[in-house]
């Protein structure tokens, strides 16, 4: 009996010992970092210790698609306006802001990126931290990052977006703001004065082939700024980038000006009038 009790005790030691080298063994493994927020491009499953500032969110991209009826546009082309005078297209920059995105026409989700600036005040300059969620299109624009965008699953049903600037935007000192940022003053700027605060939008138009002089049009103040709103159905996967296609048709914006005959102020006017025409969701 004694003896087989040394047996059973032997083979508990046994099985203690090797539990015992298996939990060191576990103790000593090394912990793997990562980033642990799903909702990350870079989420790391395998990780069990979360990294410090390395996770790397999805962006809310916009592409363009610049388009003169049924065709790509060409910026060295000669069109035709409804009265059959020609015109040229030399130069195009608006800006497109706040972009937002809604499900279920309650639920809203926003790039989450921010910027610090300095508004024009009637004294000294105020310090203020804006949204950093605008983009500043030409005809060379084929894409702008938005920012980052962190969303789970979700279906979308409509997107918002502004063309212009709004009131606390269009009060930025441009000199506060990093050369490249969209509200930099650069070799084109879109910045006017302290006062008057940015363009909106501008075109350049020839309309005479010979001396090839470019009138330029502009949507300039705060009671310009156009909210645009388009049903827009998709179904985001958290993690991944998120891309906007949009398409501005020329041939509507410029429906009923005479180029001709049109004073400069109606032509002004009527770029105003037709531009929320000119934007589509290319689906």
């Amino acid at each position: 009996m004694k003896g087989q009790n040394k047996k059973i005790n032997s083979k508990f030691l046994s099985a203690l010992v090797a539990a015992s080298l298996l939990l060191l063994q576990f103790s000593c493994k090394e912990k793997i970092d990562g980033c642990m927020d799903v909702t990350a491009v870079n989420w790391d499953a395998s990780a069990d210790e979360s990294c410090e500032d390395c996770c790397t969110y999805p962006s809310l991209t916009v592409s363009y698609e610049h388009v003169f009826g049924d065709t790509l546009i060409s910026f060295d082309s000669l069109y035709f306006d409804e009265s059959d005078n020609y015109f040229k297209i030399t130069s195009i920059r608006y800006y497109l802001s706040d972009f937002i995105l809604i499900s279920n026409d309650v639920d809203e989700y926003r790039p989450t990126d921010s910027l610090e600036v300095q508004l024009y005040t009637n004294g000294d300059n105020e310090e203020k931290t804006i949204a950093d969620n605008f983009a500043l299109v030409s005809k060379f624009t084929n894409s702008s990052n938005i920012g980052s965008f962190r969303n789970t699953d979700l279906t979308i049903d409509s997107l918002v977006f502004s063309i212009g600037l709004n009131a606390t935007a269009n009060s930025v000192d441009p000199t506060s703001v990093s050369v490249g940022e969209p509200l930099a003053i650069d070799s084109d700027s879109m910045f006017q004065s302290r006062t008057d605060g940015y363009i909106f939008a501008k075109i350049g138009i020839v309309t005479d082939t010979m001396t090839m002089d470019t009138t330029i049009y502009r949507i300039t103040g705060n009671d310009k700024l156009m909210e645009m709103r388009f049903e827009w159905e998709d179904e985001l996967v958290r993690g991944t980038n998120v891309v906007i296609p949009i398409k501005l048709d020329y041939e509507e914006w410029f429906k009923g000006i005479n180029f001709a005959n049109d004073s400069y102020e109606t032509i002004e006017a009527n770029f105003v009038m037709k531009l929320t025409n000119a934007f589509f969701i290319d689906d």
